[in-house]
């Protein structure tokens, strides 16, 4: 990259010092939203709009050494077996592939039938508290400092909804939700829904 030998050192004393402080600079967690037509031409901006969250890149190379080092390895510890979404190297075909075969498991020669009950949670991303997802931070298998640095990036979040250069609505907070654009984003998702688990086996026998 050009000037990455000049901006090596004090884009690293940056990230350094947000690490041993445990917190972000208030710039982090600031983002644009920016409207992206779905279709085109554009006639109702309420289903034809997609917000996309702007996010600082210096803050993503900060998240991405938390990530890695951290709450990928804590998170794959605790997050069920049977979540696909998500996860590296795992897509929805997995998914199908599962469902299938225990399907196949709980009908053949028992002549059960199968019922299925599809749920739609609504913008399941954007009403996550943040409250209860940092209590779920701490109780993860990592170092205090790193979770006290995870529960920073979800406190004190703002956002602004971005035109153009010179057409941008006020700060407001983000008082909720999973940030968007994010690398902790995904992961920390991940861990709010670890704990919703059915007993899907058993309820495929007793159908039967």
């Amino acid at each position: 990259m050009e000037y990455a030998d000049i901006l090596a050192y004090p884009e690293s004393s940056i990230m350094n010092c947000s690490f041993a402080e445990n917190r972000l600079p208030p710039a982090w967690k600031m983002a644009n939203v920016v409207p992206i037509p779905k279709v085109k031409p554009v006639e109702d901006i309420s289903k034809h709009l997609r917000p996309i969250s702007l996010t600082p890149a210096l803050s993503k190379i900060a998240e991405d050494f938390v990530v890695g080092l951290h709450i990928d390895p804590a998170v794959m510890e605790v997050i069920d077996p049977d979540q696909y979404g998500g996860i590296p190297k795992l897509s929805t075909l997995h998914a199908l592939i599962s469902m299938v075969h225990n399907w196949s498991n709980a009908t053949d020669d028992s002549g059960a039938a199968v019922r299925v009950v599809q749920f739609d949670y609504r913008k399941t991303f954007d009403f996550i508290d943040h409250t209860l997802l940092a209590r779920k931070v701490f109780s993860l298998s990592i170092p205090k400092s790193v979770a006290c640095w995870v529960a920073d990036f979800l406190t004190d979040r703002r956002q602004r909804v971005k035109l153009s250069r010179d057409c941008s609505s006020e700060w407001g907070p983000l008082p909720a939700g999973v940030p968007q654009s994010t690398k902790l984003g995904p992961w920390l998702f991940l861990l709010m829904i670890s704990d919703l688990r059915g007993p899907w086996i058993p309820f495929l026998e007793i159908c039967g």
